[in-house]
């Protein structure tokens, strides 16, 4: 594999098997992320996703597994709310799930990263939406025994602007707190429905968006597959990881607008991407692996149902 193409992908796939298509049962879940940590591909590998609600679900009494080296890494996704006031409740009865988790085990396990859904009422107006970040960061610092990171979903909408200015604000004033966190974005890529898809433009306005203001960025769902293509069981195109991190890194690094990005996520020819020894290109735009990097620590990860399909395209394309 080319130097260039695994700085990409390092510790990019939060293993989501949980989660539909997949939608296995925890024990076979969470043991098929125990192989692959002890696999020759583990450097792809980054968290569990798990409902934070479900993570007493993955003990195990007598089996050990909590008991391998290094520490297992997880990312809770919290169970959100309609309202803030329901949303705030719902992330205290979370916080209280993952500390109940990591005291079993100890330093076993981290969760250190928490994922939720904002209420609808707060994605149009910024004036509720600072009252709850507000809190909920105040209750993380309160429960978060160690640092934890917070990604807030939202769709690519026209309030995104908005939003993410909020998160960046509270970015800047978490200061040295003890469990002090850099909050960041969420982007659902897919979905089981083509309505729940967005369109590269979409994507692009997102990711155009969340660098602009400075903010962490994560996504999750559809992403199986390196490059866009149809997908007949939702029948609609779907996107592919690697269009999504080149399209980062050129934003990054080369300052690429929207319409440029929207180009790179429609693309769907390989022969478009060259991964060199010292950097990729994307047509005739180019990244050096240090600035792939840089781009990687904005854009941290996708949530995948699956770590086989991803590894097994990228080689029937010879990328591997």
């Amino acid at each position: 594999m080319s130097p260039s193409l695994r700085a990409l992908l390092e510790g990019v796939v939060d293993y989501a098997g949980m989660f539909p298509p997949a939608a296995l049962a925890t024990g076979p879940a969470i043991h098929t992320f125990a192989d692959a940590r002890g696999g020759g591909d583990r450097w792809m590998l980054g968290r569990f996703v798990c409902p934070a609600s479900r993570l007493g679900e993955l003990d195990t009494p007598g089996s050990g597994l909590f008991l391998a080296d290094p520490p297992f890494h997880f990312a809770a996704i919290g169970r959100g709310g309609a309202t803030p006031g329901d949303f705030l409740e719902g992330l205290a009865a979370d916080l209280g799930a993952i500390e109940e988790f990591e005291a079993r085990h100890a330093d076993a396990v981290r969760v250190d990263v928490l994922e939720v859904k904002l209420p609808p009422p707060v994605l149009m107006d910024s004036r509720p939406a600072h009252a709850l970040l507000e809190d909920a960061g105040e209750a993380i610092c309160r429960h978060a025994a160690r640092p934890m990171q917070i990604f807030y979903e939202a769709p690519p909408a026209d309030h995104l602007r908005a939003l993410l200015a909020v998160i960046a604000e509270w970015n800047r004033g978490v200061g040295d707190a003890p469990a002090a966190y850099p909050a960041g974005y969420k982007l659902r890529t897919g979905g089981t429905e083509a309505a729940a898809i967005p369109g590269p433009r979409q994507v692009a306005h997102a990711l155009r968006e969340a660098f602009d203001a400075g903010v962490p960025m994560k996504c999750t769902a559809g992403l199986h597959h390196p490059l866009r293509h149809n997908d007949d069981s939702v029948q609609a195109k779907m996107h592919g990881f690697v269009n999504v991190l080149v399209a980062a890194v050129l934003a990054h690094a080369r300052g690429a607008g929207n319409e440029q990005l929207a180009e790179v996520l429609a693309e769907e020819e390989p022969g478009a991407f060259t991964f060199a020894p010292d950097g990729l290109r994307w047509q005739e735009h180019g990244a050096s692996i240090s600035e792939i990097q840089a781009a990687r620590r904005w854009l941290v990860s996708f949530g995948c149902c699956s770590f086989d399909e991803p590894r097994t395209d990228l080689r029937a394309m010879g990328w591997w």
